[in-house]
């Protein structure tokens, strides 16, 4: 996700572009280029755009009624104190995956409406990693080192533990330039850093595959030895996808049924596009899976050690990046320190269930928050948007900003794609009135005139709410589902390529606990 960002090209249909706000057309964004892709890249890039699952809403909700509806949904750090049996790491997968499918970049305002233009979606839609790899060493020369296929990798500066221990420099940083800002295919992989410590571990385990291969093959070199390593990287990430990330978090059988028996609602002839159902509303499940706080290491944890320096606050993960750590005027990222200071580096063990490498004693895996209608922080506590001058208070709400957004783009409501659904003979469970209401905001639903019109993102959050195993709902789950399957079988390099791939058990699992072990970085600071 990139906050405030809200333009959207939709086929058939040109550009949807404004603010959240509803206001009046001298307020319309204004475009803003892309730092990364020079003209000639620009030029070249396909005009990929966004599309439609499901037909527009014809009738749309009242603005202030999803602000009200937002605002319920947030509650006060600490508020929302139980935990889903979710390892707390796929929140900030879930976020990269995002980041490798879709980027379309303008700066937010508060007023705007639908104005009809033409920009470019400056991400593959296919799950490639080209937020890893900047289009290649030809293409990003700067992400590589001088061997054309190594990814570079940064050095964290030296610091001390609570005891006054030193830290050393470890090489567990993103590579950086001299004023910090990281270099990386995209660069919104440092702004938080889960986000950031996730995307190294994917410049590592690239890496793993050059060593690998380079050993077997000494001949093997320049561009031929990026292409092995960068397919073996790419086919063990989907495959991850698959087999581990949509498990946990969607029905499984939406997953079965979609590869068993083929789309109901992306149709192939979309599949160069991004549903705008799946980037607005179902994708953003993540968002509710935040925590406030992580044990993130033996230096910043909850529980009180020798070595403890502080509570890793979600606040800190976003102070700790060059991306959002500098957005305050005269706030310097990482305390002053030129890079990531070494006391920082994550302890994998504590977000993700690493198989015989178990937390330190004491210590246990984070959990991420359940998938439902209640977000566990405030926006406006994020660095990234203190200080920015914004005054709307929807606009400090990441409840509120995501409904607002939906009706943005026309998204329909719940219900809607609910019967969409049970019409095409996928399994579904429609929610009824009674559900609706017995959800933490159903009076509030009730009073704002949204019980029969339910925003969509708010639906497959209430479905979540009330599945017995934790997951996406029918609807969440459909869009999702038919969304990543399909641009993983677009995708040069899929492991889905075999037509003849239509069972998850047909796919060799592989799991990020399987990556972490291979790069063999769980706890570089002991």
């Amino acid at each position: 996700m990139l906050h405030g960002v809200e333009r959207y090209v939709i086929e058939g249909e040109g550009v949807l572009e404004g603010g959240l706000l509803p206001k009046s057309a001298a307020n319309a964004l204004l475009s803003v280029a892309d730092p990364m892709m020079t003209p000639e890249k620009r030029l070249l890039a396909p005009k990929r755009t966004f599309c439609r699952l499901f037909p527009e809403a014809s009738v749309l909700p009242d603005a202030a009624a999803l602000i009200e509806l937002g605002l319920a949904m947030e509650t006060e750090d600490g508020q929302v104190a139980k935990d889903s049996s979710i390892a707390a790491g796929f929140t900030y997968f879930g976020q990269f995956v995002d980041h490798d499918i879709t980027f379309d970049q303008t700066q937010l305002t508060i007023g705007g409406e639908a104005n009809p233009n033409e920009t470019p979606n400056h991400r593959s839609p296919a799950l490639d990693l080209d937020s890893v790899y900047g289009g290649g060493p030809a293409a990003r020369p700067e992400l590589y080192e001088a061997d054309g296929a190594t990814l570079k990798i940064g050095v964290c500066a030296i610091s001390q533990d609570g005891t006054g221990a030193e830290i050393g420099a470890l090489p567990h940083d993103l590579p950086r330039r001299g004023d910090r800002v990281a270099v990386i295919g995209d660069k919104r992989n440092d702004e938080n850093l889960a986000l950031a410590q996730l995307h190294l571990a994917f410049l590592k385990f690239h890496n793993s595959f050059v060593r690998e291969f380079q050993g077997a093959t000494p001949s093997l070199t320049g561009d031929r030895l990026f292409a092995r390593a960068r397919e073996a990287t790419i086919k063990h990430y989907q495959r991850i996808v698959l087999t581990e990330f949509l498990p946990r978090v969607i029905d499984p059988n939406a997953l079965e049924f979609i590869l068993s028996h083929g789309h109901r609602f992306f149709k192939p002839e979309q599949h160069d596009h991004m549903p705008i159902e799946f980037s607005v509303a179902a994708f953003r499940m993540g968002h509710s899976m935040i925590r406030p706080t992580y044990e993130w290491n033996r230096v910043f944890t909850a529980k009180a050690t020798p070595s403890r320096l502080a509570e890793a606050t979600l606040s800190l993960l976003f102070e700790f990046t060059q991306f959002s750590g500098s957005d305050v005027p005269g706030d310097s990222p990482f305390f002053g320190a030129a890079t990531l200071p070494s006391n920082w580096i994550v302890d994998w063990r504590l977000m993700f269930d690493i198989d015989g490498a178990p937390p330190a004693a004491g210590l246990s895996v984070n959990r991420a928050r359940p998938i439902d209608t209640q977000l566990s922080l405030k926006l406006n506590k994020l660095p990234e948007f203190s200080g920015a001058g914004e005054t709307q208070p929807a606009l400090f709400s990441l409840a509120s900003r995501n409904l607002l957004r939906g009706r943005l783009v026309k998204l329909p409501n719940g219900l809607e794609v609910a019967d969409a659904i049970a019409a095409a003979g996928l399994p579904h469970n429609k929610l009824t009135e009674d559900q609706l209401r017995g959800g933490p905001h159903g009076a509030k639903l009730a009073d704002v005139g949204l019980l029969n019109n339910p925003p969509l993102w708010y639906y497959i959050l209430r479905e979540a709410e009330t599945s017995a195993f934790g997951t996406l709902g029918p609807v969440g789950s459909a869009i999702i589902a038919e969304t990543i399957v399909a641009h993983i079988r677009k995708a040069d390099v899929s492991v889905l390529e075999d037509p003849a791939i239509n069972q998850i058990q047909k796919i060799p699992r592989y799991t990020m606990s399987d990556l972490l072990n291979r790069i063999g970085d769980l706890n570089p600071i002991g």
